[in-house]
Parts: structure tokens; sequence; C-alpha cells
């Protein structure tokens, strides 16, 4: 089947236009807007669309647990690496108070009495029941380099920038750091280095087109390992 964009790109998508709109506005001279004001807009626009990503990120990934949710989808329709990470993470309490007390008494009963850790090995098991909606997302949705390939490896893609790029043909790790340098520039130079309204608009350009091609390898991985029904393209 055809690929269709994600409510979470469609959304991103929307907001991006929104800025455009804004830095458009402020840039015609016959608006007048003053200089500040407009750089006002042109950081806001970058700042925004940083959060956007950040949204986006957390969207993507947790509108496919909630369809698993919904569709009662078993263990068997996850990624491994997701099975994997989860029975790690439901024991790593356990074992620092191991690591920190060597009481294996009390790390025996604590891994027997650990129902969600043996429901993850049962394949029938329904996913609802095992995986929160955003506990394996909320700890790495900040949109860095460094988190998106962690993050997007818990769900089974093993590394996204080189998965965007052969769909993509660009260097998105590249685009990614242009867009977080002129952020983090922002955020911490005082005074701010002027934008300008192409500049801006080059970057949410990039930005949208890092975001479309995560949509896209992320649409054929969901689809082949929990089917069409786990890609949700609508709020309704």
């Amino acid at each position: 089947m055809a690929y269709t964009k994600s409510v979470a790109r469609q959304e991103f998508e929307q907001t991006i236009s929104m800025f455009n709109c804004q830095i458009k506005f402020a840039s015609l001279k016959k608006n007048a807007i003053p200089h500040d004001i407009q750089q006002c807009v042109y950081r806001n626009a970058i700042f925004q669309s940083s959060a956007a990503v950040e949204e986006f990120v957390k969207s993507i990934l947790e509108d496919w647990v909630h369809l698993l949710h919904v569709h009662n989808k078993t263990v068997s329709s996850i990624p491994r690496e997701l099975m994997v990470w989860a029975v790690a993470k439901c024991q790593k309490a356990t074992f620092q108070n191991f690591i920190a007390s060597g009481d294996e008494n009390k790390l025996i009963k604590q891994l027997s009495d650990n129902c969600k850790l043996f429901s993850i090995f049962e394949v029938d098991a329904y996913i609802k029941d095992i995986i929160g909606l955003s506990e394996h997302i909320s700890d790495r949705k900040y949109p860095s380099e460094k988190n998106i390939i962690v993050l997007f490896k818990r769900f089974g893609i093993n590394d996204l920038f080189k998965s965007i790029q052969i769909e993509g043909k660009k260097d998105y790790k590249r685009i990614l750091k242009s867009f977080s340098d002129v952020r983090t520039e922002i955020a911490h130079e005082h005074p701010a280095p002027d934008l300008t309204s192409l500049d801006v608009k080059e970057q949410l350009t990039e930005i949208c087109d890092f975001i479309a091609k995560i949509d896209m390898v992320m649409y054929s991985h969901v689809v082949a390992i929990s089917g069409r029904v786990c890609w949700k393209t609508s709020r309704f």
C-alpha cells in the first residue's frame, strides 16, 4: 500500500506553515515591522520549530504504541529490540539494588514477583498490559542526534540517519546540526546574531524534509512489523 503521511507529520507541517506565514508577514517592507520585532518573529520560529520536532518524535512513536493498544496487538507485533529493551528496563532497579546490597534472596524474590517481566516473554501477551504509552520514549524525546539514534533503535531501526539518508540522498546529520546550532546561538548568545527571513525559511524547509524522511521510513517499518492499522493518520 502506498505511503500516507502520519498525523504527526501532518501536524508538524501545519505548524511550520504557520511560522512561514508569520515570517513572510514580518519581512514584507509594506508592513513596516521594526527590525527588533522581526528578529523576535524569526527567533520564535526557530525555537518553536525545535519544539515541534520534539513533539513529532514523541507523537510518531506514541501513536504506534497507542494503536498497538487499541487493536489488541501482542508481543509478536513489536520489534524484537523493543521487547529486549522492555525486559532490560523492568529489571534495572532490581539489579541496581542487588549490586548495592549483594542480597541474592532479595534479588530472586523481586524478579520472581515481577509479573510484567514474565509476560513480555509470552508471544500472545497484549502490548497494552506490558508497555505504557510513553515509558520508552519520554526520557529521549529531545531531538539531539544521540537521542534520535538511541530512541529509534529501541523501536527497531538500527541507524535512523542511515535509513533516511538512503531515502532522501542528503546528509541529515548535518541538517539537524545546522538547525540545532542556530537554536543554540539564539538561546545562549547575547546579543543573539541577526537572522534573515531567507535563512529561517531555508532552515524550516530543511527540517521539514528531515521530518518527512523519518515519516516515510517509519511508515515502512511500522507496517512491516505491526500492520497498516498501526499507522496513525488521523486523531479521530
